[in-house]
């Protein structure tokens, strides 16, 4: 799950209306992110994100998870299937 939301509150007020447009490029940016280690998405995200999983703030995240997955995985393909949205949440 990709949290975009800034703790309880929304991290932006355009948050509250996610379509499935942008939902699908950040689904989509995650995906080139995650195989290829591009960080375009990061212009997607307000810089005071907050990921779900570490609970930290800030797209410093993504550098770190980005050379935790250099460092763990040979392969690094990813196999999108489906995008859902909810709010201020996109999983993918």
């Amino acid at each position: 799950m990709k949290g975009l939301a800034s703790g309880d509150e929304l991290a932006s007020p355009t948050l509250a209306a996610i379509d499935h447009h942008l939902a699908e490029a950040i689904a989509d940016g995650y995906e080139r992110w995650g195989a290829t280690g591009d960080l375009s998405l990061k212009a997607l995200f307000s810089p005071d994100f907050y990921d779900n999983v570490s609970g930290q703030r800030g797209l410093a995240i993504f550098d770190v998870v980005g050379r935790w997955l250099d460092e763990s995985f040979a392969d690094r393909r990813i196999d999108h299937h489906a995008t859902m949205f909810d709010g201020d949440r996109v999983m993918d």
